[in-house]
């Protein structure tokens, strides 16, 4: 959506007849996101049948990062036997992991997952 509001929103006629009912939606699920909600014009965020249903996610708290992160050590450990490498402490690394990262999305937290899955990779083969 932020691409629409920021660069091309009257210009993209091809995208947006659905939004302007010039289109047969049957059968069309439309999902947009944003992280500026603020930016959008009210004709498209808050007319009826646009956006019916909004959904708002929050940043996860630290129960749900130290879930997250256990999840990831747990598949890194369930791999060891091929990789050699192994969380010895896994249920002391994962809290300390949620408590390294708060404010922190989902997003951020799997590129700190995938980063680290490069590391250790790399650490592996040389």
């Amino acid at each position: 959506m932020d691409w629409y509001v920021l660069h091309h929103f009257y210009h993209c006629w091809f995208y947006l007849p659905p939004f302007f009912d010039q289109a047969d939606n049957a059968g069309i699920l439309t999902i947009a996101t944003t992280n500026h909600p603020e930016r959008i014009d009210d004709a498209i965020l808050n007319r009826p049948s646009r956006f019916d249903v909004k959904y708002n996610f929050t940043l996860p708290e630290s129960p749900l990062r130290q879930a997250f992160a256990a999840k990831w050590l747990a598949k890194v450990n369930a791999l060891s036997a091929n990789t050699g490498v192994e969380f010895t402490k896994p249920d002391d690394t994962a809290p300390e992991v949620a408590g390294k990262t708060e404010g922190w999305s989902f997003a951020f937290l799997k590129e700190l997952c995938v980063l680290l899955s490069f590391h250790l990779c790399h650490s592996v083969l040389t």
